[in-house]
């Protein structure tokens, strides 16, 4: 098991399996607003 934070080379914290999935969440809510705004029903994609 690793632990965290890890870094990369300059000591830059790699984000957390929990953090990527909290950003990826909020970035899917942000394109699904702006889909609506849009006109666009994003449930009709794909």
């Amino acid at each position: 098991m690793r632990k965290f934070p890890l870094k990369d080379e300059q000591g830059k914290r790699y984000p957390t399996p929990e953090e990527l999935i909290k950003a990826a969440e909020q970035r899917t809510r942000r394109l699904t607003e702006k889909l609506r705004e849009l006109g666009v029903d994003p449930e009709s994609i794909g």
